[in-house]
């Protein structure tokens, strides 16, 4: 792997970590000791150019996006059933990455050119206290991963909020 690359995935694995994300950690971690040329996502990832680190292209939370996009959607059954609250083994998680970074290679490309938004649910906390909402998904507070595809679809109202269900392959979230 490509110094620079792997630097940023360890270094990462370290703010993940720090905020309190331990799988995210590992995930880092994993792609750190075994990112390797076995796909086209793989060879992009490891030929990215520019400073790939978070005050860059943020190339580490891109990936982890894109497959936390996957599991959210419903795409990536597989990938989910390794995914919290799911404990594997880091050998089962990393086959399922492999394989979900290759099944779904064109999704995965999208995503990749997709800066990441790490913090977006966060700074709605005061609009949701407010409404007096809950979130769909509590993984999506305190990650260092994309969170905007938890709440695609939310709708407000003077009664309350909804999330509707999303379809199978619907899609990169917005």
């Amino acid at each position: 792997m490509n110094d620079p690359l792997l630097r940023a995935f360890r270094g990462q694995a370290r703010a993940c970590a720090a905020l309190g994300s331990p799988f995210m950690e590992r995930l880092m971690d994993l792609f750190a000791a075994r990112l390797g040329a076995d796909g086209a996502v793989a060879d992009r990832l490891l030929a990215w150019e520019g400073d790939v680190t978070s005050a860059g292209h943020s190339v580490p939370l891109r990936i982890a996006g894109a497959l936390h996009g996957l599991v959210l959607d419903g795409a990536a059954p597989d990938l989910a059933a390794v995914y919290p609250p799911h404990a594997v083994n880091d050998d089962a998680l990393w086959q399922a990455v492999a394989a979900a970074r290759i099944t779904h290679e064109d999704r995965v490309m999208t995503w990749l050119d997709q800066a990441p938004q790490t913090n977006e649910v966060r700074r709605a906390a005061a609009l949701i206290i407010a409404r007096g909402a809950a979130p769909p998904c509590p993984c999506a507070f305190g990650r260092t991963t994309p969170n905007r595809a938890c709440w695609r679809g939310w709708t407000f109202t003077d009664v309350g909020c909804s999330f509707p269900e999303m379809p199978v392959g619907s899609g990169k979230a917005s």
